[in-house]
């Protein structure tokens, strides 16, 4: 099944976007290397719901990932514009207490992420 990509033609632009849409193509691909495959898989939305909530239940917007890869999408999401924070939010601070997930460059990372939401 062919899935979305998100906001493709400025991906050639932003490194973070490639990478985004680089995981839905290796999901597609059944190519995508999982940190810890025996982990839960949880639905996520290509296309945010904040961005277009009418394609919610639309099977061609969703992927199941392990946690770990779920909260690179967010984290891939806010580097590509801080608008996201706030749908990283959750997932950073339930990854960072349960050490399934951290940013890849820990406290500078989490800090600016505060500050973003605070923008907002």
């Amino acid at each position: 099944m062919k899935l979305y990509r998100f906001d493709k033609q400025n991906e050639q632009n932003n490194i973070w976007l490639k990478r985004y849409n680089d995981v839905i193509r290796a999901y597609e691909n059944n190519t995508l290397k999982l940190v810890n495959e025996s982990s839960k898989k949880t639905l996520h939305h290509i296309i945010p719901r904040s961005v277009n909530i009418m394609l919610s239940n639309d099977e061609h917007n969703h992927i199941r990932l392990p946690f770990y890869e779920h909260a690179m999408m967010h984290y891939y999401l806010w580097k590509y514009d801080k608008k996201y924070a706030r749908q990283l939010w959750f997932i950073a601070v339930y990854g960072r207490k349960n050490k399934l997930w951290d940013f890849p460059e820990g406290n500078i990372e989490y800090e600016q992420l505060k500050q973003d939401l605070r923008r907002q």
